[in-house]
């Protein structure tokens, strides 16, 4: 858990970055509290929020210049929830003095990282017009972290120390680079090397105990070398930063990339592999220049269309589900809703591969349902409106696993306080078909197609006849019974089977790190 208090300001701009972060879909305004008449409304603008700010804070005391408190608490990945989070930072703020009857608070919650975060504006005036305590700000808040988290800061250094002495390391730069990887500060004072959190000098260690530790790259190591060199060559055309960059490589490979120098200038990086516990000199592997020299937004999306057209072109049925699981891994990229979902992006497909991948889905979807000879082939094709039957294959009936809904039914069938046992099949997820000789079931929900006379299901209880809620279909001398309702509901379905809901399945799946080659080069 990490608490870093951000600058502070006289005119609250820590509103207008959250408002638009929320007006972007980044983030959630979690928390209104002591906001008077606008709270209570529940409608406002961020001046609004701005504005009763400004004005709280000088009306209680014009000498504090600055008012702004704008406090991130922020945890590794999803280790806490953002309820947890919230619960913290309310326990946060009473240790340092920001929860007197009346003080204003807003909470945000953020989620355009990898790692769960909330953000906290209030005013560094409390309520009876005395500033909060700022003295020594940062080195007490990181004492109320500890507190909290039931931490001693000091022997907590001396575990990652231990752990640090684990790694092969070749200088004393690489060193600190690994304990910088956990969010410390290192310098050197006289023969030791100091250990630094949150202003305070938390452990040191002799330096010549170090250099005793130095162990030279083993030949084994070349070997690693070309493999992080092919990784990083390859992801970096993912990144558009090399905080981008950073992410993609701790999060999918357990490597750390330690720049040096300034934030916009690096001069130097070095790599952390946590897994093998070694550290590289970055330019051993790739050089700064090729590491940095990011596409273009036009230069990716160019690539990402073009990769596009080359696997419809080898693969006319692929589908959105495996066009993502290739899109991720060769790009970080996915497609959903007809548009590819690039960074923050949303860029709409062209109208034909839109159309293709809309075919294919409604292919792979029809599929799903097993059909074990051609009556029920060609009555999922009629439904799904497909020309050309032998588009969807016909399986091995052996292949099908039909108990679920064989047992939905018998329940339904066996229920005595049903009164229309159509529509209770209806919200059930299943629909009835009826061909001259047979009546079939299908089932949305668990997607399978059953004959009913097969499993001795009583029909006649489905009372069917023609009427003017009836359609007749005719396909190769069959007649097939369908109710329209039920027509006009599945066809909403099927327009949306590869909808938003199909496309986030897909880019979790295609994201799996199961799908990435370069997994294998971890081990």
């Amino acid at each position: 858990m990490i608490a870093t208090i951000l600058p502070s300001s006289s005119n609250f701009h820590a509103v207008d970055y959250n408002e638009r972060k929320v007006a972007q879909g980044k983030a959630e305004l979690l928390q209104m509290t002591n906001f008077g008449f606008i709270g209570a409304v529940g409608k406002y603008t961020p001046d609004d929020l701005k504005q009763y700010l400004v004005e709280y804070s000088s009306r209680i005391n014009k000498r504090i210049l600055r008012p702004q408190f704008h406090l991130a608490i922020s945890c590794r990945g999803d280790e806490y929830t953002t309820e947890q989070l919230v619960n913290f930072a309310h326990q946060y703020l009473k240790e340092m003095g920001y929860t007197e009857e009346g003080q204003p608070l807003l909470i945000y919650s953020h989620h355009d990282t990898a790692n769960n975060h909330i953000h906290i504006v209030t005013s560094r005036v409390a309520p009876d017009g005395h500033k909060i305590n700022h003295n020594h700000e940062r080195i007490r808040s990181q004492q109320v972290i500890n507190k909290l988290l039931g931490q001693d800061e000091s022997q907590k250094v001396q575990q990652v120390l231990v752990q640090a002495l684990q790694y092969r390391f070749v200088s004393l730069s690489q060193f600190k680079a690994i304990l910088e990887s956990d969010g410390y500060e290192c310098f050197e004072k006289d023969d030791r090397l100091c250990v630094k959190r949150g202003g305070r000098i938390l452990g040191t260690i002799m330096i010549e105990s170090l250099t005793t530790k130095y162990s030279f790259p083993e030949e084994t190591e070349r070997k690693r070398k070309n493999q992080l060199n092919a990784i990083l060559r390859k992801y970096h055309q993912m990144a558009a930063t090399k905080e981008e960059l950073k992410q993609i490589m701790k999060k999918r490979f357990g490597v750390d990339l330690i720049f040096f120098g300034s934030k916009d200038k690096p001069y130097g990086y070095m790599i952390i592999d946590h897994k093998n516990k070694v550290v590289y000199k970055g330019s051993e592997v790739l050089s700064m220049k090729q590491l940095l020299n990011f596409q273009s937004r036009e230069e990716r999306l160019e690539k990402i269309d073009m990769f596009i057209d080359a696997i419809l072109e080898d693969n006319k049925k692929l589908s959105t589900y495996d066009l993502n699981t290739l899109l991720w891994r060769q790009f970080g990229s996915y497609v959903t809703k007809g548009r590819i979902a690039f960074r923050n992006e949303r860029i709409l497909l062209n109208e034909n591969i839109r159309n293709t991948l809309r075919y294919n889905d409604k292919l792979r979807w029809l599929q799903s349902f097993s059909p074990i000879n051609e009556v029920e082939r060609d009555l999922l094709c009629k439904f799904g409106k497909i020309e050309d039957t032998e588009q969807i294959s016909i399986v091995d009936a052996s292949q099908k696993h039909l108990e679920i809904t064989v047992n939905q039914l018998r329940s339904l069938f066996e229920d005595t306080e049903i009164t229309d046992l159509r529509s209770s099949l209806f919200e059930s997820g299943m629909s009835i078909f009826q061909t001259d000789s047979k009546t079939y079931c299908i089932d949305f929900h668990n997607h399978s197609i059953i004959c009913m006379e097969n499993y001795e299901f009583d029909t006649k209880l489905l009372k069917f006849g023609l009427n003017s809620h009836t359609k007749l279909l005719t396909e190769r001398q069959t007649n097939i019974y369908i109710n329209q309702d039920i027509v006009n509901s599945i066809a909403n379905l099927l327009r949306h089977k590869a909808g938003s809901q199909d496309g986030n399945r897909e880019w979790e799946v295609g994201g799996n790190s199961r799908y990435d080659d370069e997994k294998a080069l971890i081990r």
